[in-house]
């Protein structure tokens, strides 16, 4: 249309006469001029300038099609001028047919592109306006104006469907509502304006022939980090901070201050000023005081969170001081001391000349009205008197300050105050006077020096006392030793690496910066040049911390969320910090990183997606140093960036020959340039060509022989979604697995591509090949053929066992996908039933929270992602792996509870519910079956009919055994005098050995296993029993806004494992440990659920738990779980368990008693139950084969913790504690015994040290009670009588500031929280002059009867 215009233009023009030519012409630049303001109005649009306003639609910017619309008058002006401008030059209907052409020009230019806005991580859906005929190909493409073509992004064919052409938007793109757009996972790369990816830089359409409308996709975030930032005018009691804020993401940001103490007091500031762009914050708060230093954080919060934080140390200026002599005039001296009564008068005007000096002379600065010294007489003037006084202000303000205070006298500004202008002094010297001797408070000056000497003393004892704290590991974070310590999960490179040119590059590039993005294709070597540097790193530093972060479930996702959190779970237990909260677990880590003051180096491998990467790690530090690895080129540019970057692009044809000649020799210029040729066909990468070194060198062949071999291998079918450099490497996988290696070593890798790449355990790997293939594979051959072939690293893993290493490998991405693409379905099915089969065997339930959770959390990820493979829905429709299925399911759900995560746990449990109802239609109908035992009874039934041919039936025979069991086996079979088959299932359990058939034989001949027979029985209702107990415990680990809807579903899902479990002990007399395990850790803890209960019904079902927990105790029963013996009457564990319950119980039951007798008669049986509870858990361990302890009790240090805080708690509210005559020496006993420990993790190192301060109050509060009036010293040290009991109030806040310290940090429990803050009002009322009467005294210090608690506690708090 517009070449049409143009042609009917030029028909006009020549067609007139030559003196008015110029006018049509003008008439055409005028409007071509219209047409490209419109046209740079679509191309130039960018994101809202006033975010603001894009979070309201209904205030949203004008759109670009409003922009356009808004410009139509102006177009339609020059139409019609250009119309009448040729009246005399073109014919009526020429004008008329212009005028038409004109118009459909200019409506084509007005359809400018539609906004839409998202915020990342959301879905967003884009209408198609385009009339759809199925006969014809529709379009989804992106409009790239800046390059002057589309990309299509989706395509609906006719024949083929919908498919996604381009490999970024895999799995994010779909078709909804008809031919709509929906754009799942957004992130800020889809922004049409703003995105660093070129390729989507531009407006998205749909096209069928007809072009539709176009839309401009915006995308919302959290803010980014401020840069610039900067703290100055630093005063005593104030500084000012001033940043640049980031990018607002699309809303409304409010910049904030975060100043934190030393001692964990903070505050947040939010009052700021805005000045070309910079904003400034002013700093002044009680907290902030003189010479002490501040951690200051800034940041910005939007509607979708706050941005990653930058920190600052500062430090307050100190004080100092300075004297200033003035003289006032008509103020006669009478005497040279200020207090005496004689001066009364005049020191008050004194006075009130100091406070307004402060006003009139330093406005503005923080400083405190000047102290009066002595008064003078003048010389020469009898009516004058001179005045000293002493300043203080900051250190570095004194000259200003001085400077001020001169002006404003010279100045005559204090002449009101009878101040001579004419006369000031500064530390000028004053005669000297006879002065009496000074005393404090009726103290002379010997005694007042001694007094400072032993503060003195005292102050240093203290000092030492927190420097060997701090160096004993009992304040904060853990800290390394500096000069030797080191924490890494990374592996080493592979043996005799070879350092190319591209490496050094990185190298030098890593040692420069704090953040590095290395970005190549697949195969380029990022992550072996990675260890590279990492090794280099670890030799630099001898004391360092390394770290590697990475696996996927998928190929084209890259690292995913999950496998970050477990990583950075495993990093939190090294360094013994809270790993169960999801939330804030990059949060904790990050800052005890920061803590532990040595070199770091954290690695984050294949990253496709900057989002994965929790944004503190993305923020530069001093002490650590951080490397990312991504196919994507554009990924440093993304989110925070640009962050320095290098590219790995392979090896030079020079370092192609010498790379290849590591391991063989080639000197004929012939060979030579068949290595040149082999580069060039891998395209030069370090992955194809180490397979190509390897194949050559096991293969004693030539070059050309090789390159014959994979080129022949290339003319099969290839998978039209690898790039040519990825379908080579497979190729070459293949060549070298088919040729290279034994039938056994190549189905064991070939089981490795469907878990996880990294950290595989080769102990899983050999019994899957075990079990699907009948034959024992070596583990050792395995290992050499897979070195030798470069296709896969061997590393030593010794955080998956309590004694010993396991060996796992690690894979390449490339090569697992080789490897699955060599398998036809029925290998691939093969393979996945044979991991199926392994994981039932090493990936078993944890009741005790023991040496099985070690392994668990290692297999967790293998078996998410072989449970996550496509060919999984059609195994789960073999009926002989539906229980198997189930069984896995159930496992990972148990794991989630343990962890605290009840959604995925839930989704977990569904699943096995869902397989268990179709193993059993009837487990659907809860309700529907009453105590006849029909369920139990059909599964039962069909239990026998799979046996023979079920999968998890079958594994029940040789299950892998753990500490726990063989000491539950050693106890029953410690009669029998089986001392050898003891200590061969110890040997087993330390060296991760499933148990023989033998073993289980002479199990089942003493009475610790079941037969055949029985297994039969009672396989599927274990199963069912298992997997709805699992579900039901999920209400534990709930938040309570979330808990009382759980309940119900709980309590039937109890109810249905329960019955299950008794109704099998009686019909068939197998006594399974669910039956047990399901009312101890089920239906009794739902009786302690206070849940919208009323207190009468609290204590009856409190009670009702107490005596089911004592039944459950004295229960001698002898249980089983999978056929195996687990708990027998002489069982630690569980007696500790019950106990632990019990003591629970009571401290609910005591703040609900009636009268004074019902509460000291709990508080006896309390502690007597806790007294049974930490005897148990201390007899609690597991032992090797070799009879020594290799494993305690996790939660002994929680024992100990309710022990101690128990006695606290019934001293403040002034019970007697029974057979306890000392309870708060008891209790810090308790305290420090936790302390002590070395399993004790940094949470219940900080809710020890808040126990041990409320212990010290108490014992010092005991200490100060006479006749019922409490004594609160101003000053205890000057009494040295009472230096015991002020050592006490010392302790008390030392240890309360150690609480804090290792809480500022941490997220804290409130409740903790609170009563560290009542703690810290009372410490401050006994450093005050305040007396408090309360009740007489008992003999543990508190008030005589219940009904004066609440007196004492709110008096005292």
């Amino acid at each position: 249309m517009p070449g049409m215009f143009l042609l009917n233009v030029f028909h006009a023009v020549s067609s007139g006469s030559s003196g008015e030519v110029w006018i049509p012409i003008l008439v055409v630049i005028l409007v071509l001029l219209a047409i490209g303001l419109l046209g740079y109005c679509t191309l130039s649009k960018s994101k809202c300038t006033d975010h603001s306003r894009c979070t309201d639609q209904a205030v949203r910017p004008e759109t670009l099609s409003q922009k356009a619309q808004s410009s139509m008058p102006c177009c339609v002006v020059l139409c019609v001028l250009f119309v009448d401008t040729g009246s005399a030059l073109v014919s009526r209907p020429r004008r008329a047919m212009l005028a038409v052409l004109f118009a459909g020009l200019l409506m084509q230019t007005v359809i400018a592109a539609e906004d839409m806005f998202a915020n990342e991580g959301d879905s967003v859906v884009l209408q198609c306006d385009v009339t759809y005929e199925p006969s014809k190909s529709l379009y989804w493409e992106i409009v790239q104006r800046h390059e002057g073509h589309n990309i299509q992004i989706l395509i609906k064919d006719p024949d083929r469907g919908a498919y996604i052409p381009e490999r970024r938007y895999q799995d994010r793109l779909s078709l909804v509502d008809g031919n709509n757009l929906q754009i799942s996972n957004i992130s800020r790369d889809d922004d049409s304006v703003s995105s660093r990816d070129p390729d989507v830089l531009g407006t998205y359409r749909c096209t069928q022939g007809r072009v539709g409308k176009e839309w401009t996709l915006g995308i919302r975030h959290r803010p980014d980090p401020p840069t610039e930032m900067r703290v100055y005018d630093i005063h005593p009691y104030s500084f000012e901070v001033s940043f640049t804020q980031g990018d607002d993401g699309g809303f409304n940001q409010t910049p904030y201050v975060r100043v934190r103490l030393a001692g964990g007091k903070e505050r947040t500031f939010t009052d700021y000023t805005i000045q070309d762009g910079e904003v400034s914050f002013h700093i002044e708060d009680h907290i902030i005081h003189p010479n002490t230093s501040y951690s200051v954080c800034t940041g910005a919060v939007n509607s979708l969170g706050s941005s990653p934080r930058v920190w600052t140390t500062v430090t307050t200026d100190v004080l100092s001081s300075f004297n200033v002599s003035l003289r006032l005039v008509n103020e006669p001296y009478i005497s040279h001391d200020p207090s005496a009564d004689k001066n009364k008068n005049l020191l008050e005007r004194v006075r009130h000349l100091t406070k307004n000096m402060v006003l009139v002379v330093w406005p503005g600065h923080r400083i405190s009205p000047p102290e009066v010294l002595f008064f003078w007489p003048s010389d020469g003037e009898a009516s004058s008197v001179i005045v000293d006084l002493r300043v203080t202000a900051g250190k570095r303000d004194v000259s200003r300050v001085k400077e001020a205070l001169r002006a404003a006298v010279r100045n005559g500004r204090l002449s009101v105050y009878h101040v001579d202008s004419h006369y000031i002094r500064f530390d000028g010297g004053v005669p000297p006077v006879p002065v009496p001797q000074p005393t404090v408070d009726g103290l002379k000056t010997k005694e007042v020096v001694w007094i400072s000497l032993a503060c003195a003393a005292l102050v240093v004892v203290t000092v030492v006392l927190v420097v060997w704290c701090i160096r004993c590991g009992r304040i904060g974070y853990k800290r390394l030793d500096p000069s030797n310590s080191s924490i890494s999960n990374v592996p080493p490179p592979t043996s005799g690496y070879f350092e190319s040119e591209d490496f050094k590059r990185l190298a030098e590039k890593v040692e420069e910066e704090k953040i590095v993005f290395v970005y190549g294709q697949s195969g380029s070597g990022k992550t072996e040049a990675v260890y590279k540097i990492t090794e280099s790193f670890q030799q630099k530093n001898t004391s360092h911390l390394t770290w590697f972060v990475g696996g996927t479930k998928d190929d084209q996702e890259g690292l995913s969320e999950a496998s970050v959190v477990q990583d950075l779970q495993e990093l939190a237990k090294e360094l013994e910090q809270p790993w169960d909260r999801d939330s804030a677990l990059a949060d904790i880590v990050f800052d005890a990183l920061v803590a532990t003051e040595i070199e770091i180096l954290l690695i984050f491998d294949d990253v496709q997606y900057l989002s994965v990467i929790p944004r503190e790690f993305l923020t530069p530090h001093n002490a650590m140093k951080v490397i990312v690895t991504t196919r994507n080129s554009n990924l440093h540019v993304s989110g925070a960036g640009p962050f320095p970057s290098h590219s790995m692009r392979g090896f030079s044809n020079e370092e192609v020959i010498a790379f290849m000649n590591l391991t063989n020799t080639y000197t004929a210029s012939e060979e030579e340039s068949r290595l040149v040729e082999l580069g060039k066909h891998f395209e030069r990468l370090p992955l194809g060509l180490s397979l190509a070194r390897s194949h050559l060198s096991a293969a004693d062949t030539s070059v050309g022989r090789y390159l014959t071999d994979l080129r022949e291998n290339l003319d099969g079918e290839l998978d039209v979604q690898l790039s040519t450099p990825e379908q080579k490497v497979h190729k070459a996988v293949a060549l070298s697995v088919n040729t290279r290696m034994g039938e056994m070593e190549a189905k064991m890798l070939q089981l490795s591509g469907f878990i996880m790449q990294n950290n595989i355990p080769i102990v899983v790997l050999k019994d899957a090949y075990k079990r699907q293939y009948g034959s024992e594979p070596n583990e050792d051959e395995f290992i050499k053929a897979t070195k030798s072939l470069s296709l896969g690293k061997i590393q030593e893993d010794e955080r998956s066992s309590i004694r010993g290493s396991i060996r796992t490998l690690n894979v390449h991405r490339q090569t697992q996908a080789a490897l699955r693409h060599m398998l036809t379905e029925t290998q691939t099915r093969e393979m996945l039933e044979a991991l199926i089969k392994a994981c039932l065997v090493f990936f078993s339930k944890d009741t005790r929270g023991l040496q099985a959770s070690f392994f668990n959390a290692r297999l967790l990820p293998h078996v998410e992602s072989a449970l996550g493979q496509p060919m999984i829905a059609e195994i789960r429709q073999d009926p002989t792996f539906q229980p198997a299925l189930a069984r896995l399911y159930d496992v990972i759900a148990s794991i989630y509870n343990q962890r605290q995560q009840p959604q995925k746990a839930n989704d977990m449990t569904t699943r096995a519910k869902e397989i268990c109802k179709e193993i059993c239609p009837s487990t659907d109908e809860v309700l529907s079956w009453s105590a006849d035992g029909s369920l139990c009874n059909e599964l039962v039934e069909i239990g026998k009919t799979r046996y023979k041919n079920d999968i998890y039936a079958q594994q029940m025979h040789c299950p892998l055994l753990t500490y726990a069991n063989v000491k539950v086996l050693r106890s029953d079979l410690h009669d029998s005098a089986r001392p050898r088959l003891l200590r061969t299932m110890s040997k087993n359990a330390k060296e991760l050995i499933p148990l023989r058939q033998q073993q289980r034989k002479e199990l089942i001949k003493e009475g610790a296993a079941y037969a055949k027979d029985s297994i039969q029985k009672l396989f599927l209702v274990e199963l069912v029993a298992n997997v709805y107990l699992t579900s039901g415990q999920r209400v534990f680990c709930t938040a309570d806004t979330e808990r009382l809807e759980c309940l119900e579903n709980a309590r039937k899902d109890f109810e249905l494992s329960q019955r299950l479990s008794d109704q099998l002990a009686k019909d068939h007399d197998l006594f399974i440990l669910n039956k047990m395990v399901c009312r101890r850790d089920g239906t009794l803890r739902l009786l302690q659920e206070s849940v919208d209960k009323p207190p009468a019904q609290q204590k009856q079902d409190l009670r009702a738990a107490i005596e089911g927990y004592q039944e459950l105790f004295q229960d001698s029963t002898e249980y089983y779980e999978n056929g195996i013996l687990k708990k027998t009457d002489q069982d630690d564990y569980h007696a500790m368990v019950c106990y632990q319950f019990m003591v629970q119980c009571y401290r609910k039951l005591i703040p609900l008693a009636s009268t004074d007798e019902e509460s000291q008669a709990l508080i006896d049986h309390y502690n007597k139950s806790a007294d049974n509870m930490v005897k148990f858990a201390e007899e609690y361990k597991g032992y090797d084969d070799e009879g020594r302890v290799v494993e305690v009790f996790k939660s002994l240090p929680d024992v100990y913790m309710m022990r101690g805080e128990f006695l606290v708690e019934m001293c403040e509210q002034g019970f007697k504690n029974g057979s306890v005559t000392a309870p708060l020496e008891d209790a810090k006993k308790w305290f420090s015994t936790v302390l002590n420990l070395k399993p004790t993790t940094i949470q219940q190192k900080a809710r020890a040290h808040l126990g041990m301060a409320n212990t010290y109050l108490l014992l010092y509060e005991k200490g100060n009670r006479k006749n019922g009036e409490l004594v609160l010293d101003v000053e205890p040290l000057l009494n040295m009588k009472r230096r015991g009991k002020a050592t006490n109030l010392f302790c008390a806040e030392k240890e309360l500031e150690t609480f804090m310290t290792i809480v500022g940090k941490l997220p804290a429990n409130k409740n903790d929280l609170e009563r560290a803050k009542r703690l810290n009002l009372r410490i401050d009322q006994h450093k005050g002059k305040v007396s408090v009467t309360t009740a007489p005294e008992t003999h543990n210090g508190g008030p005589a009867t219940r009904r004066t608690v609440e007196t004492q506690m709110v008096t005292s708090v």
